[in-house]
């Protein structure tokens, strides 16, 4: 008989589409729990998290929009959470030097300490839901994703 539990098949075979998506909502969910237990105390969320991450990232600063683009979410929706993150003092901002619209993004001292203070400790909180896999498995894992996401943006 076949398994129906939720977990993924040890034999070599793709799960039925059913089977996919319950294990991603469980992974999602799983990973979401632990990063927003971690930046709670902090009052972050995970999306301003990614903020932080990416601009760190890319010390020659970035746009809004390419942040926007980046996270594959409405600019305005990463606007407003920039405007919390230069409120929190988190984020600087300066005028893009041939676009006087755009405004271009860099993390202040407090931020870059923010980021090399949680970055270690999400990663331990982390690791337990790792816990059987070898390291070139979460390398594959993450590519994976990576392929998956570019697909989609094609689309």
């Amino acid at each position: 008989m076949a398994n129906r539990g939720n977990s993924a098949n040890n034999d070599g075979q793709v799960p039925p589409t059913y089977r996919q998506a319950a294990l991603q909502m469980a992974a999602y969910r799983s990973v979401r729990a632990v990063v927003n237990g971690c930046l709670a105390g902090r009052r972050l969320n995970a999306t301003q998290w990614a903020i932080l991450g990416a601009v760190y990232d890319n010390p020659e600063q970035l746009r809004v929009t390419d942040l926007a683009t980046q996270l594959q979410v409405e600019g305005a929706f990463v606007t407003n959470l920039v405007r919390q993150l230069l409120k929190a003092g988190y984020l600087t901002h300066t005028i893009h030097p041939t676009d006087n619209r755009a405004r271009l993004l860099s993390l202040t001292t407090e931020g870059r300490q923010l980021v090399e203070t949680v970055e270690p400790e999400l990663m331990q909180r982390l690791q337990p839901l790792a816990d059987g896999l070898k390291p070139a498995d979460v390398t594959c894992y993450f590519s994976a994703l990576g392929t998956v996401i570019a697909n989609a943006t094609r689309q």
